[in-house]
């Protein structure tokens, strides 16, 4: 076990290092000129998002994503429409002997339960049970 605590002593030195590293200076005022406010940075970052969409856009549109067919993909001299015969099975005849509709059935429903009447408690009420009120 002393090889792993040492493992992971060696780790937390290592992640601490990691995290302790920063850049010295201020990288946007570096990379930008000092005499750009905020909007126009907002412009640049805009007009940099806009520009990274469209070229998103267009290698998707070159990659052929909608199944366009290309000369590598069919055959040269096949037809690209095969036909078919489209023709339903007769239709079939209703049994014999049988009655399409059931037959009448009675239904009778149980009666709604009947729920303890609120009376019962009222009369209950009008007795005092305590020591002071007899």
């Amino acid at each position: 076990m002393p090889a792993m605590r040492t493992l992971r002593e060696q780790l937390d030195q290592a992640r601490q290092a990691y995290a302790a590293r920063r850049y010295p200076g201020d990288l946007v005022n570096e990379l930008l000129p000092r005499g750009l406010g905020r909007s126009a940075r907002i412009l640049i970052a805009v007009t940099a998002a806009a520009s990274i969409a469209a070229a998103a856009a267009i290698a998707v549109i070159l990659s052929n994503p909608f199944g366009r067919p290309s000369s590598d993909t069919l055959p040269l001299g096949q037809p690209v429409v095969q036909a078919m015969d489209m023709q339903l099975p007769p239709m079939p005849d209703l049994p014999t002997g049988m009655s399409i509709v059931p037959d009448y059935q009675a239904i009778t429903l149980p009666g709604m339960p009947s729920f303890p009447s609120m009376d019962a408690g009222a009369s209950q009420e009008d007795t005092p049970t305590t020591q002071e009120a007899v």
